[in-house]
């Protein structure tokens, strides 16, 4: 996890501007930079470093020998960049991932190179020879980003909203924050002043639609056809080669609260740099494309199993024990508590105790939209405390769809019945 920021077109100080920059500080504890952009005093970059790769170059904004005219600064990994070094051929100078970025975009421009990249992103790139800024983010916006951009042409970007929310504009009111869609990519003309124009804004990959990036992976023994073994060999095939790929280098508050307490537990051994990145296979471009082409009754749950098709695909292989392969779907939130006493329930008792009934009644006026059916739901009053008047990043509530649900908990639903052992724990 790495954090980016920059602005372009800056009405304020840059050096007052930059302790914005220093709220995403955690996302980088290795090292930090602030640099200006040559020739455009009002524009600048801000990185925050979590050093994995290449301790010599890997320090950003990414520049190159070849291209001095190419500022690179983004988060994530790109799984494919190997591969696409070797299969055209490029000369990279450094060994950070994201050099790749650089010789697509020379090569094929901006639309082509998004296209090309397998793996999870967020990115900035400025081109100065031909003043242009790019930002984009990766098909399931695995990588976070935010944008803001104001009437008169000033564009901030960054991994996190917090690191927006004091800038310093020109404009009278507060300038609109929102979350950069994913698997989109956004051009902008960059202005002799500094100041930025949004020229296009397109998609360039659609999670029903097999990734350009696939034609440079040839996997032998893909089937075609719905028949169920031809299926199933396909899933093993493209999993496997995910896994393989990946392997190289609003549940909100029950989820997030452990996932943040476990990294802070461990920060102390060094060598567990690595923990605080995900690897989402399941969210692959090329195995989601596939498995949401098939037919709609081989995906849905079958006799009270969900995932059913995944699992019976990996069935009888001995590559996982079936006392995994076939354990019932529990979050991280409730897993990780006893079987008695969810970490969920003794959230819900904790919130019993502290909001009374005429709060919940209050939401209704409190929230104009989308307000909180529950009282655990209330908790997003701390969400409003930190950023008020932007409900509009949490657009839903998430629930499952395919059962009858009134609680996102895997434990409340009808089907999750505890093994006898289990109840024990």
């Amino acid at each position: 996890m790495c954090g980016i920021w920059a602005l372009f077109g800056s009405d304020e100080c840059l050096a007052v501007q930059c302790t914005n920059a220093m709220k995403i500080a955690h996302r980088g504890p290795d090292a930090f930079r602030f640099e200006n952009v040559n020739g455009f005093t009002n524009c600048c970059f801000g990185f925050h470093r979590l050093a994995i790769v290449d301790q010599l170059y890997g320090m950003q904004p990414l520049r190159v020998k070849k291209f001095p005219y190419l500022w690179l600064c983004y988060n994530g990994e790109i799984y494919n960049h190997i591969r696409l070094k070797n299969q055209f051929e490029f000369e990279h100078q450094t060994k950070v991932d994201g050099e790749i970025l650089l010789h697509l975009y020379d090569r094929f421009g901006i639309k082509k190179m998004a296209s090309m990249l397998n793996g999870v992103f967020a990115f900035i790139l400025l081109d100065t020879a031909n003043r242009k800024v790019f930002i984009g983010r990766d098909t399931y916006g695995v990588r976070p980003l935010f944008r803001l951009l104001t009437d008169d042409g000033f564009l901030a970007v960054c991994s996190e909203a917090k690191g927006l929310l004091d800038l310093k504009t020109s404009m009278s009111t507060p300038a609109k924050i929102t979350p950069f869609p994913p698997g989109h990519f956004e051009v902008f003309d960059l202005k002799l002043t500094g100041k930025v124009e949004s020229v296009q804004m397109d998609r360039f990959h659609c999670c029903t639609e097999e990734p350009k990036h696939a034609a440079y992976n040839n996997l032998e023994g893909l089937g075609t056809g719905f028949e169920l073994e031809t299926v199933k060999s396909n899933i093993r095939i493209l999993f496997e080669d995910v896994v393989n790929g990946q392997n190289h280098s609003c549940t909100w508050v029950r989820l997030h609260v452990p996932s943040f307490l476990f990294p802070q537990k461990i920060s102390d051994w060094s060598f567990f740099t690595v923990f605080v990145t995900l690897r989402v296979p399941f969210l692959d471009h090329r195995f989601t494309a596939y498995y949401l082409s098939l037919l709609e009754e081989m995906r849905v749950p079958k006799d009270g199993v969900e995932k059913h098709l995944l699992r019976e695909a990996f069935k009888g292989l001995k590559l996982i024990p079936d006392e995994i392969l076939w354990r019932r779907k529990e979050a991280f939130s409730d897993g990780m508590t006893s079987m008695k006493k969810s970490w969920y329930t003794s959230l819900q008792e904790y919130i019993e105790s502290e909001v009374n009934d005429s709060q919940l009644e209050k939401a209704n006026t409190q929230f104009s939209f989308n307000p909180p059916t529950t009282k655990e739901g209330l908790i997003r009053q701390i969400f409003e405390k930190h950023y008020p008047d932007r409900c509009e990043w949490t657009p839903h509530y998430w629930m499952p769809r395919w059962i009858k649900a009134t609680d996102p908990s895997a434990r409340t639903l009808s089907i999750y019945k505890p093994d006898k052992d289990q109840l024990s724990h």
